[in-house]
């Protein structure tokens, strides 16, 4: 998963906007930045994981279906426009792979449901 990504943001750390002293700091950063996404990732999943156990068991699962959706769906646009961010001016092109990575994120908020009526779900289930 971030092989990818690494080998993306090696392509672009390469870019000759991109040499000098601050080469090191950014790389620094991009370290920095993996590990937080590598939390996120890991939350995203074991959230998913949860509800599938709970599935699995016949246990009613709403709450955390529609926990996982608005989580992973807010995660997958946060890395979308991480990748927008690092490609720059190319990552806004449709023909890119991050810009259409970036444009079918936002889907995942709106089908089935967007954040807020996931949130108003949640907030029914948890009660007054």
């Amino acid at each position: 998963m971030f092989t990818d990504r690494r080998r993306e943001g090696a392509a672009a750390k390469d870019a000759p906007l991109s040499r000098g002293p601050h080469r090191l700091q950014e790389a620094a950063q991009q370290d920095a930045g993996d590990a937080v996404h590598a939390t996120e990732i890991t939350a995203a999943r074991e959230l998913t994981h949860h509800r599938i156990r709970k599935c699995m068991k016949n246990e009613d699962a709403t709450m955390e279906i529609s926990m996982a959706k608005r989580f992973c769906g807010r995660m997958a646009r946060y890395v979308a426009d991480e990748c927008i961010q690092l490609h720059g001016g190319f990552g806004d092109i449709r023909e890119s792979r991050a810009g259409r990575v970036f444009v079918d994120t936002r889907l995942i908020s709106i089908g089935g449901g967007a954040d807020e009526v996931m949130i108003h779900s949640m907030a029914k289930m948890l009660g007054p």
